[in-house]
C-alpha cells in the first residue's frame, strides 16, 4: 500500500503546484504548428436567386396606391393566389366623372350635330333665295335701253351688284359655319375619345388592383430606403416594391467585405457563414462574383466595401429565409505549419504584444515579447519569440471561451 500511495501523492502535490503558479484559473496551451488557415470576415443577407416581385398597377396618371391586403409574410403561396390588393375608391370616382365627360361629349356631339345641320339648311335656304333674287335682278339689266330709262338702268345694276355681294357672303358663310362646325366635332370627337379611352384605362386598372402571386413560393415583405416594411393601409407609389415571392431552394448570399482586405479575395475561395438566426451551424459557400468598384456600404453608412456573391454549398428551406442576415469568414490564404497562438493570450504592452510563457515549475511565468504574423479567427501566427513546445498562459478571464489545454492542429 504504502508503495503504491507515493506516485499518487507527488502527482497530487504537483497538481497543487500548478494551481497555485498558473494562479488559480489560469489555463496552459502547448504551442504547435499547424496549417493556418487566412480569413478575412464578411456580412451580408440570403437572397434569392429566383423572385417574382409584385406589380403594381401600371394606370396613367395614378402615382400612388393605397394597400388594403396583403398576403401574409413567410407565408408559403401558390400560383395565382391573391397576393396584394389595393384601394379602388379613387379609381372608381375617377372612372365616373371620365364616363360622365364620356357621356356629356357625346350629347354635345349630338347637339351640335344637329345645330350644324339646321344653321346650314337656313344658309342653303337663304342663299337660294339671293341667287332667285340676283336671276330677277340680271333680267331687269339685261332689258335694252331703250325700253328703260337710265335712272332704272342704273338702279337696276347697282341692285344686281348688292345682290350679288349678298349671294357671295352668303356663300362664305356657309363655308364658315362648316369649317367652324367642322372643327367644333373635331373638338368633342377628341373630347369623347380621350374620355372613353380614360374609363378604358381605369377599367383595366381595376382590374389591376388585385395582383396574384406570379409563381409559387414564399411571401417576403421588402424594406424601404429606411428598412420600414410595408403594411396595411400604407400608401405606395407606383415604383414601391412592397414585396416579392421567392423561390426557397435556390439562395445565394450577398456580402460584403471591407476595402482594406478585397485584393485577397479572388473567385472561388470557399467561406463558412453563420446565421445569425442560427450561429452555431456553418453553412459552407464560395465566392462567385465580386463587384468591380468599392463603395459605401449603406446609405448611412460610410464604410468602404466591397460587395460579393457566394455560392451556398447547400440550403436549408427549413431554416433559412431571403433577407436573413449572417457574418462568416472568407478563407484567402493558408500558412503551413505556422507557430500559433490564441489571441486573448496576448497582452499589449507599451512596447507591443506581450505573452506569458511557462518559465518553471518554481519561477511561474515570464514575458515575452512577440512579432505577430496574420489572424486568422481566435488563433494568431507567431512570427518571433516563441517555439515549438512552449508553454503560454492564457488569461483566466478567457480561460473560460477555451475547451482544450492546447493548440493542435
Amino acid at each position: 500500500m504504502k508503495r503504491t500511495s507515493r506516485p499518487i501523492l507527488a502527482s497530487l502535490i504537483l497538481v497543487l503546484l500548478m494551481a497555485c503558479v498558473g494562479g488559480g484559473g489560469s489555463q496552459w496551451f502547448v504551442v504547435r504548428r499547424l496549417d493556418l488557415p487566412l480569413s478575412v470576415p464578411v456580412t451580408g443577407t440570403l437572397k434569392a436567386v429566383e423572385a417574382a416581385s409584385a406589380s403594381l398597377p401600371a394606370i396613367p396618371d395614378v402615382w400612388s396606391f393605397k394597400i388594403v391586403f396583403m398576403a401574409p409574410e413567410s407565408q408559403v403561396i401558390r400560383k395565382g393566389q391573391p397576393l396584394i390588393r389595393f384601394d379602388t375608391s379613387d379609381q372608381i370616382l375617377k372612372m365616373e366623372k371620365m364616363a360622365s365627360d364620356r357621356d356629356q361629349a357625346e350629347k354635345a356631339i349630338e347637339k351640335e350635330t344637329l345645330d350644324l345641320r339646321d344653321r346650314l339648311l337656313d344658309l342653303n335656304r337663304r342663299i337660294e333665295e339671293a341667287r332667285a333674287q340676283l336671276r330677277k335682278l340680271r333680267q331687269k339689266v339685261e332689258v335694252p335701253e331703250d325700253l328703260q330709262s337710265r335712272v332704272e338702268l342704273e338702279k337696276s345694276r347697282l341692285d344686281c351688284d348688292l345682290a350679288e355681294a349678298e349671294v357671295h357672303s352668303l356663300e362664305e358663310e356657309r363655308r364658315l359655319q362648316e369649317s367652324l362646325g367642322s372643327a367644333q366635332m373635331q373638338i368633342l370627337t377628341g373630347r369623347r375619345q380621350r374620355a372613353s379611352q380614360r374609363v378604358d384605362e381605369l377599367e383595366r386598372g381595376l382590374q389591376e388592383m388585385a395582383v396574384p402571386a406570379a409563381r409559387d413560393g414564399l411571401v417576403i415583405y421588402t424594406p424601404d430606403w429606411r428598412g420600414d416594411k410595408h403594411k396595411v393601409g400604407d400608401t405606395v407609389s407606383r415604383f414601391d416594391q412592397v414585396l416579392l415571392v421567392a423561390d426557397l431552394s435556390r439562395l445565394v448570399a450577398e456580402a460584403t467585405v471591407a476595402e482594406m482586405d478585397v485584393a485577397r479575395v479572388r473567385l472561388g475561395q470557399r467561406a463558412f457563414l453563420r446565421l445569425e438566426s442560427d450561429p452555431e451551424h456553418e453553412v459552407p459557400a464560395r465566392v462567385l462574383d465580386i463587384a468591380p468598384v468599392v463603395r459605401r456600404q449603406d446609405w448611412d453608412n460610410a464604410r468602404k466595401v466591397a460587395f460579393l456573391r457566394l455560392a451556398l454549398d447547400r440550403t436549408y428551406p427549413e431554416k433559412m429565409r431571403p433577407g436573413m442576415r449572417f457574418r462568416g469568414d472568407l478563407q484567402v490564404g493558408r500558412v503551413a505549419r505556422a507557430l500559433a497562438v490564441p489571441a486573448d493570450a496576448i497582452v499589449l504592452g507599451p512596447a507591443g504584444p506581450v505573452i506569458y510563457r511557462w518559465a518553471g515549475l518554481f519561477q511561474a511565468s515570464e514575458p515575452v515579447a512577440l512579432k505577430l504574423g496574420p489572424l486568422s479567427g481566435n488563433l494568431v501566427q507567431v512570427l518571433s519569440g516563441l517555439n515549438e513546445g512552449d508553454r503560454i498562459l492564457q488569461q483566466p478571464a478567457s480561460s473560460s471561451q477555451s475547451a482544450n489545454s492546447e493548440v493542435s492542429p
